[in-house]
């Protein structure tokens, strides 16, 4: 009986261990039951712990924008292969949107100093150290100055606090010519106590003609016609191979927060030549980009203020001294307020009639009360006023330059190129589908694609013209313009089709790349060839002529030679000729230094020569 009992006791055990394994593994195969994990829940954890896992490297990789730009801060993926193929599919429709700022980061201009903004963060710990910018060309080797032997590169601090990333501001300069149409930047990381962090990244050339308009507006989507306008991108006769090429002007419509993607100094402002400032206050600008603003003015950008309220934000702060008007009060805008702008600016379209600006319902605008260094501009009804600071210009409007009606106006264009960007008169050539500059309203055409058209920023010592007498090259484009539009003629004439001629001057844009354009970097201006025989006169270097140098040494092997050897015969002693020689090497050189003038001591001496602009 109790041998029975027991062995009853330990079946039902064993049904109840069974039972409970099977329960278990019931629980383990439903999915989202108990502490069970769904294949997709699994997938994910492994992947977590993968990532977790793989060890991170010292520094995130540096991460470059050219300014100015519409965006400081491009975030790279370091975990792609972790993605799944929606989120890469996601992430590849939103870098190949034209309008997304990871294609507009990298453009930079040959010959002018670029401001850059490299961010990047120290994983490992807080690094202290240097940010080495240099230029290379497409085989990763460094590019000489032009026209000479020494190379350029930037240094700057960095202090990298552990796990903060961080963005840097430095300077990157590109020399002009060799006929490229893109610079690698390589830059490094340099600790103080060793190693280095190398990393290249490709800039592409904007070409000598175009220059940035920046837009700092509190709506800049407002803006983007600019991109269609026919002065901003005028009509050619085929498409180029890069769209943006055909601009002479690359429209910056950034968000307008703190920070911007402009440059903190003057030096790095000569490649813009155009800012609108729409209902924006100062305060997204830090004092330092203020201050290059104020400089960029003088030295000749343009400033364009769209009224009536941006009037009011700029009063009581840096901008003020140089306002070409104030907001006096608010008024409504009527047709009949337009009919001296539409007397001056309002064109004959095609159709022979004219198709004024008429208005729907009145604009809110302001009555301007000019500085008394200011001037309305002539057939604009007191609407549009203008004020000189230095080289540069300051324009106010009294109503928004974004009304819809002003943009459906067929002759906004005109409007914009001759009143607001204060641009030469132009006349349409039919024959070869594009617009040409007229001098002064004569017959007389200007280059299309001369950068002296496109930009009023001007430096002395870049841009100073020789005297007509003067023949000295310069590695700029704009200096040979009519002579490569003479040519491109002659060639036209000896070509059957128009095709070619639009190949040829395709071929020229693209030439013009790798040329710096006004405002550019140039050694080989008039104020730094005085500069040069300043200090040469200085120094008291008289440098001998090729001929002189030809004839000493001429003279020298002459007298060494055979003159040594027949004084020596005729004495008998033709063994004593050797010993001569060095006697005669130092007594000729002390002749040699004597006949070119030249002063020991120099080598010695510091000059310099200092430019105020």
């Amino acid at each position: 009986m109790g041998f029975f009992g027991l062995r009853n006791a330990g079946c039902r055990g064993i049904a109840w261990l069974l039972a409970g394994v099977l329960a278990a593994s019931a629980m383990v195969a439903a999915p989202g039951c108990g502490s069970g994990k769904s294949k997709d829940q699994a997938k994910k954890d492994a992947a977590a712990k993968k990532k977790k896992e793989k060890p991170k490297p010292p520094f995130e990789r540096l991460q470059i924008v050219s300014v100015p730009n519409e965006k400081t801060f491009v975030e790279y993926r370091e975990d792609k292969e972790e993605d799944d193929e929606e989120q890469r599919r996601e992430r590849s429709d939103e870098f190949e949107n034209p309008e997304d700022p990871f294609l507009l980061r990298a453009f930079i201009k040959p010959g002018h100093w670029t401001g850059m903004l490299v961010t990047t963060r120290s994983n490992d710990v807080d690094f202290v150290g240097d940010l080495v910018a240099g230029a290379r060309d497409a085989s990763q080797r460094p590019i000489d100055l032009t026209n000479t032997a020494f190379r350029l590169s930037t240094e700057r601090p960095v202090a990298l606090p552990k796990g903060q990333r961080k963005t840097l501001e430095t300077i990157f300069f590109a020399p002009p010519g060799g006929g490229r149409g893109q610079t690698w930047m390589f830059s490094q990381l340099r600790g103080r106590s060793g190693g280095e962090l190398p990393h290249g990244e490709i800039l592409r050339h904007m070409p000598s003609y175009q220059y940035y308009l920046f837009v700092l507006a509190r709506d800049p989507s407002r803006y983007r016609y600019f991109k269609i306008l026919d002065s901003v991108s005028p009509p050619l006769p085929v498409p180029l191979v890069i769209a943006d090429d055909q601009h002479f002007y690359r429209v910056v419509t950034p968000r307008a927060e703190a920070p911007l993607a402009l440059p903190s100094r003057a030096l790095a402002w000569t490649s813009m030549a155009y800012m609108v400032w729409d209902d924006v206050l100062p305060t997204v600008l830090t004092s330092q980009q203020q201050q290059a603003l104020v400089d960029w003015l003088h030295w000749g950008g343009v400033l364009i203020i769209s009224g009536p309220r941006t009037l009011d934000a700029l009063r009581g702060t840096f901008m003020e001294p140089y306002l070409p008007a104030l907001a006096a009060e608010t008024v409504d805008l009527a047709n009949d307020s337009l009919e001296e702008l539409n007397a001056r600016w309002t064109l004959v379209g095609s159709g022979g009639q004219r198709e004024p600006l008429v208005i729907d319902a009145p604009w809110s605008g302001v009555k301007l009360t000019k500085h008394p260094a200011a001037e309305f501009l002539a057939g604009t009804g007191e609407l549009v006023c203008e004020r000189r600071a230095g080289r540069g210009r300051v324009v106010a409007t009294a109503f928004r330059l974004t009304e819809r009606e002003l943009l459906n106006w067929p002759s906004y264009d005109s409007f914009v190129n001759a009143c607001l960007l204060g641009r030469k008169p132009r006349r349409f050539n039919e024959q070869g589908q594009h617009f040409e500059f007229m001098a002064n309203r004569r017959e007389a055409v200007e280059d299309s694609f001369d950068s002296r058209l496109i930009t009023g920023v001007r430096y002395f010592a870049r841009d100073a013209e020789l005297p007509p007498k003067v023949d000295a090259s310069r590695d700029a484009p704009q200096r040979d313009a009519a002579a490569a539009d003479a040519s491109i003629r002659q060639t036209t004439n000896r070509l059957a089709g128009q095709w070619d001629v639009q190949f040829l001057q395709q071929d020229r844009l693209t030439e013009l790349k790798s040329y710096s354009g006004a405002a550019g970097w140039n050694d080989t201006s008039a104020v730094a060839g005085v500069a040069r025989e300043t200090l040469r006169e200085a120094a008291g270097i008289s440098v001998p002529e090729r001929r002189f140098v030809l004839r000493m040494v001429g003279l020298y092997l002459l007298i060494v030679v055979p003159v040594n050897w027949l004084v020596f015969r005729l004495v008998g002693r033709v063994e004593l000729a050797w010993l001569a020689v060095p006697v005669l090497a130092i007594g000729w050189g002390v002749v040699v230094v004597w006949l070119a003038q030249l002063n020991i001591g120099f080598a010695r001496a510091e000059t310099e020569v200092a430019l105020l602009e």
